[in-house]
């Protein structure tokens, strides 16, 4: 019987062990102090790998050091805060919001700066920000800076409250962005979420692009979700 028992433990302790998510203490350490490198690219991979592994040891230190960061570093502290799920983090991100509409960084695209935290805290909920997302959406600058704009909006498909204001935001962007990279960015998430679904919405709006190349995705996308007459009847309007 203690044979069995002693068995029972080695194996529940192998297990616990060797779990795929788990990491053990050395690789947990290694992390900590990627993430404090002075090497963006190596700070920013460490991100995902605290997340996923859920290096709770990592917070003390952040906290620490939170606000003798630069703004990128502030930025990623947070994204780990955010998800590790830490309670405290709505408060980094307001606080830090507040210093960047005080102007207390120079030289950085403080448009961005706010779309990121804006992101963070729609993803644990907050959506008190959704007016800030709003304003730069349709302000001038704002159009020249849609890249997180249109990822922004992308994220709320996934919110039932938000998800037709975000479809009909993202649909008016590849109308009226700047940009054709942001034309294309937007068409693509609006497809990634509905498929074909967003296939007749796309052909209502097609005789009022300008962009030929926006125009010629649509085409390519209806040969996968439309029928042969769509594409037709869209070639037409196109020559």
């Amino acid at each position: 019987m203690k044979k069995v028992v002693l068995f029972i433990s080695c194996a529940i302790i192998m297990v616990v062990l060797f779990l795929p998510d788990g990491i053990n203490s050395s690789k947990r350490e290694s992390l900590i102090r990627q993430l404090h490198s002075k090497n963006y690219f190596e700070s920013s991979s460490a991100v995902n790998q605290i997340i996923k592994n859920k290096v709770y040891e990592v917070l003390p230190t952040i906290q620490a050091d939170f606000w003798r960061k630069d703004l990128i570093d502030k930025e990623m502290y947070l994204e780990v805060m955010v998800g590790l799920k830490y309670r405290f983090s709505k408060n980094y991100i307001y606080a830090l919001y507040d210093s960047i509409e005080e102007k207390a960084y120079k030289n950085i695209d403080s448009i961005n700066a706010k779309l990121n935290l804006t992101l963070l805290l729609f993803k644990l909920n907050d959506f008190s920000k959704i007016n800030y997302l709003h304003y730069n959406t349709n302000s001038p600058r704002g159009k020249r800076h849609n890249f997180m704009t249109i990822d922004t909006w992308w994220y709320l498909l996934d919110i039932p409250e938000y998800e037709q204001l975000a479809k009909s935001t993202l649909l008016r962007l590849i109308e009226e962005s700047e940009y054709e990279h942001d034309r294309t960015r937007a068409l693509f998430w609006l497809e990634e979420k509905y498929k074909g679904k967003i296939t007749p919405e796309l052909i209502e709006l097609f005789p009022s692009l300008s962009n030929t190349y926006v125009k010629q995705l649509i085409i390519k996308d209806n040969l996968r979700y439309g029928d042969f007459n769509d594409v037709f009847n869209l070639l037409k309007k196109q020559y």
